[in-house]
């Protein structure tokens, strides 16, 4: 993690921060509140101008590495969590007729082809 990573609290982090657990010192708690998975780790450090950046870091990796939070992303840099749209295949660019025959379901055996209909509609026949 580095001062351009934007962090989000987890599952675990969110329970810390709204008091249900209390596993952390008043100060990591109160560093874990401010986490809203907006500001950058930069950001948040301004808030906390009184804790030098080293150690902002180490308290920031601290809590990543325990579970409290998650680096989503670097500010700055296009985020992984969102695929860029495949380009469309090279060849023709005719309209084509879509073809949806391999995913239709297969039709159901009418019921006049039933070997039993079939023995009825002869009995029928040899009756007339």
């Amino acid at each position: 993690m580095d001062l351009r990573s934007i962090c989000s609290k987890t599952a675990k982090g969110l329970q810390e921060a709204t008091g249900k657990t209390s596993l952390l010192s008043r100060e990591l708690r109160n560093v874990l509140k401010e986490v809203d998975g907006k500001l950058s780790v930069e950001q948040l450090q301004k808030s906390f101008d009184r804790i030098p950046e080293a150690k902002w870091l180490e308290l920031m990796n601290s809590l990543e590495k325990d579970g409290f939070v998650r680096a989503l992303a670097v500010s700055g840099a296009p985020s992984a969590a969102i695929p860029a749209a495949a380009p469309p295949p090279p060849g023709d660019d005719d309209d084509e007729d879509l073809d949806f025959t391999q995913i239709a379901p297969k039709p159901v055996p009418k019921a006049e082809d039933s070997p039993a209909k079939k023995a009825e509609e002869a009995l029928r026949a040899k009756l007339e």
